[in-house]
């Protein structure tokens, strides 16, 4: 079933049951009404004919025997009636000679409450006990037929009204559902026409703050969201074929020259050198995506532990100098604590050492001199600040946030070898174990990196001292 039929049911369906409610309580209400007035009038005319004919003993008296058919010709006498009952039951008058006598029981409700109503055979009745001005006791009992001409004739208007309400209502109801539902239709309709090879294009909506307008906004985000992802995966193709195609185009042309026609030991080594070098710059890029995908796959399920922040930056310094001894890396400590938990931090050594090798690589790569300056300053007990600053090329404005896409690769850096992948992999580490970091950088004066890391508490790392702070990823 469509919405607009499920709108203009469900509107139906509420206007009826208030309809239904109101519309019987009007009824009822005038029925009420109705008797109300027609118990009054026969209250009056039997309170009007007792105080004519028993208002007194001498008056009373004139009555008995019963005086039958005592009223003028005019008054139909089986549709109202009147009559006068003494205190031990004898009827004393009455307008009918045909009436039947009145139960006991009645007479007695009568008595007790003073004023009693009742059906009398086709006839409504009300009994009234009556004392006379001689304090003799009467049953005054006014009965007449009720004439409901009136209340079905407002029956049978209500009835119409209810029946033209539910048919103006559902046609007022599907009109107005329609129109409710018109925005939607319309960017359904949009949204049939946005394929993948045209998504620049968006949900065009008003500036009105209604859930229309924000449907469409947060589809727009998502289309963006979108489009952001098939650039990248672009991007990404586009970048790991070049990456992969061109070691591999240069190996396999120098494994089929150096096999064209015997050559030199010497020569074989060269070319064996090379062939290494290449292996090695693609077994780094398989190594640095599988470790990007392992990360975004798995990182809520990576265990993290107390780790010292200063001896991971020691040993990756050790490393890194051993291996590229052109590097140059001064490490100085600022506002060292005196007590060195302050210096423990809570993550995984190996994810932290491959994002902190890869920043510091990248100052030094890049570094006119291939030095580097690092600053570990421990503001308080709580925070950790470490800067990473290098005297490179810089990266322009626009390229700041670029550089964290997957082998984007500046202009300004693009003739020193890289794989473009370790910035990438370090923003999603950071992002993993919630490090805030900011990049400040000029054209031609250099780059540096400043990271936030959260201590543990004191008390909270002495207990996790003893733990494993070696994790493999």
């Amino acid at each position: 079933m469509q919405i607009r039929t499920k709108l203009t049911l469900s509107f139906i369906l509420v206007v009826a049951g208030l309809s239904i409610v109101s519309l019987f309580f009007i009824y009822l209400q005038f029925k009420n009404h109705s008797l109300s007035e027609f118990y009054g009038s026969l209250r009056s005319k039997g309170i009007m004919t007792a105080e004519m004919l028993v208002k007194n003993e001498a008056e009373a008296s004139k009555l008995s025997p019963v005086v039958l058919n005592s009223q003028p010709g005019n008054v139909t006498p089986f549709t109202e009636n009147i009559l006068i009952i003494d205190a031990e039951s004898n009827i004393i008058y009455t307008y009918n000679d045909a009436t039947p006598p009145i139960p006991e029981k009645v007479l007695e409700n009568i008595k007790r409450n003073k004023e009693f109503s009742f059906d009398n055979n086709e006839m409504l009745a009300l009994g009234m006990y009556y004392t006379n001005r001689d304090n003799v006791p009467y049953y005054i009992i006014s009965e007449s037929t009720f004439d409901n001409t009136g209340l079905l004739s407002l029956r049978n208007i209500l009835i119409f009204t209810f029946l033209f309400m539910i048919l103006l209502v559902a046609f007022i109801g599907y009109i107005f559902a329609g129109q409710a539902l018109a925005p939607v239709s319309k960017i359904m309709n949009e949204i049939d026409t946005i394929l993948p090879s045209n998504l620049k294009k968006r949900i065009s909506y008003s500036n009105q703050k209604d859930e229309i307008s924000r449907l469409a906004a947060t589809f727009n985000n998502l289309l963006d969201r979108i489009e952001h992802a098939f650039f990248i995966q672009k991007s990404f193709l586009s970048n790991i074929s070049h990456e992969l195609r061109n070691p591999l185009t240069t190996i396999i042309a120098q494994l089929e020259v150096t096999l064209h026609k015997e050559r030199t030991d010497e020569a074989y080594k060269k070319t064996l050198y090379s062939i290494l070098e290449d292996t090695r710059k693609l077994n780094e890029v398989s190594e640095k995506l599988m470790q990007l995908a392992r990360i975004n796959a798995n990182g809520n399920q990576i265990e993290q532990y107390p780790l010292r922040l200063d001896e991971i930056i020691w040993e990756i310094r050790e490393k890194m100098l051993r291996s590229n001894p052109e590097y140059s890396i001064d490490f100085h400590i600022q506002n060292l604590p005196a007590d060195e938990s302050a210096l423990i931090i809570n993550g995984n050594e190996a994810l932290l050492s491959t994002a902190l090798t890869n920043l510091i690589d990248n100052a030094c790569k890049y570094g006119k001199s291939h030095k580097s300056w690092l600053y570990l300053d421990c503001k308080n007990d709580k925070s950790i600040e470490l800067r990473i600053e290098d005297d490179g090329p810089g990266i322009a404005a626009e390229e700041k946030e670029l550089i964290f896409e997957p082998f984007y690769r500046s202009n300004q850096t693009s003739h020193i070898q890289g794989s473009g992948v370790g910035l990438s992999l370090v923003s999603s580490i950071l992002k993993l174990h919630q490090i805030p970091f900011n990049l400040q950088s000029r054209v031609n004066e250099g780059t540096r990196f400043a990271l936030s890391f959260q201590t543990l508490s004191s008390g909270l790392a002495a207990q996790t001292m003893n733990q494993p702070d070696h994790v493999a990823v």
